[in-house]
């Protein structure tokens, strides 16, 4: 049998081995290019038009945004994002701006960046006002939760638990929304969490509770897709 291979190798020409084996080194390359592309955010873009709006949270755009904090909580629009410092164990921030009409994508980067683990931060959409709008809230411990707030009800989607996509640590995570009049699909660093049902409401945003004292959450990129 060995024979026969070499024999079959042998009288294999040499440039036919050779395109073969550079046609596979390319689609090795192809592939490792795609699956970047996707960690990058290529994938939030899928059928979509241009932006209706993205920012990196310069100083200059902090008027963009309704800025809906307690007292204790400061919002601080600089050269490294939007950083939220959350100085009690209650505090919280909503900032909102206008949403997009028909099928629409959100994708907001964030991470927690001082105090102790836990201060829940992520996107707000589907909002009519702070007090009623819906969440999709992560930590660096792992955890997320998806839930609506309606005044005093809640409507939870998705329980806090641990999700092995979502980041910890210093990593910043990447939430994903795509939406349309009927649900908005849920997606965290690319991967699917769960579809729930749109809700009245246009504004979107994003968010921060903290678990403890001297949290602070740091956003660096935010951006709004339509449909085409």
């Amino acid at each position: 049998m060995a024979r026969i291979l070499e024999m079959r190798t042998a009288q294999t020409p040499r440039w036919i081995r050779r395109v073969v084996g550079t046609g596979f080194a390319a689609l090795l390359i192809l592939i490792a290019g795609t699956a970047a592309a996707l960690r990058a955010g290529a994938a939030d873009e899928r059928g979509l038009g241009a932006p209706v709006w993205r920012t990196d949270f310069a100083p200059d755009r902090a008027s963009d945004w309704q800025i809906i904090a307690d007292a204790s909580a400061t919002p601080d629009f600089g050269a490294s994002g939007l950083v939220l410092a959350m100085p009690n164990a209650d505090a919280h921030a909503v900032l909102l701006r206008a949403g997009a009409a028909g099928a629409w994508a959100l994708a907001v980067d964030a991470a927690q960046s001082a105090g102790a683990p836990g201060a829940m931060h992520g996107v707000a959409f589907n909002c009519v006002s702070k007090a009623e709008c819906s969440f999709v809230l992560l930590n660096n411990n792992g955890y997320v939760q998806v839930f609506r707030e309606a005044g005093s009800e809640r409507t939870v989607w998705y329980e806090l638990q641990q999700w092995p996509h979502v980041l910890r640590g210093a990593a910043a995570n990447r939430v994903q929304l795509a939406g349309n009049a009927e649900a908005v699909e849920v997606r965290v660093n690319n991967e699917l969490l769960l579809r729930v049902p749109a809700r009245t409401g246009g504004m979107v945003g994003v968010a921060a509770r903290a678990s403890a004292a001297s949290q602070q959450v740091t956003f660096t990129f935010a951006e709004l897709r339509a449909g085409p």
